[in-house]
């Protein structure tokens, strides 16, 4: 088992890790949230506007309508990043569960 001044380096890289990550996720939020009007704007129109018969390829049609909005490729960046934040956050529980099941040691 790794000593405590190593756990204690991994847990500061992940600190450092997130807070370089920080800004680009509150962006990627941001962008993501602020994209979502538009793109539910997009699929109600496009369902709504459509002349398609049944309600499954009126459906289809507005989600293709909402996927090609700009500002869909947000999610992608947003979801891939909070990804990420959620793994450093795991890994840093790890590494204070390990430091303080060796003070009980």
């Amino acid at each position: 088992m790794d000593s405590p001044a190593v756990i204690m380096h991994r847990l500061v890289e992940v600190e450092r890790d997130l807070a370089n990550r920080q800004n680009d996720f509150e962006n990627a939020a941001r962008d993501w949230y602020q994209a979502q009007r538009e793109i539910r704007r997009q699929h109600a129109t496009a369902l709504l506007s459509s002349s398609k018969a049944s309600v499954t390829e009126k459906k289809a049609e507005a989600d293709i309508a909402a996927s090609l909005c700009p500002g869909a490729e947000h999610e992608a960046l947003y979801e891939a990043l909070k990804a990420v934040i959620r793994v450093l956050e795991t890994r840093a529980t790890i590494c204070m569960s390990v430091l303080k099941s060796q003070g009980r040691a």
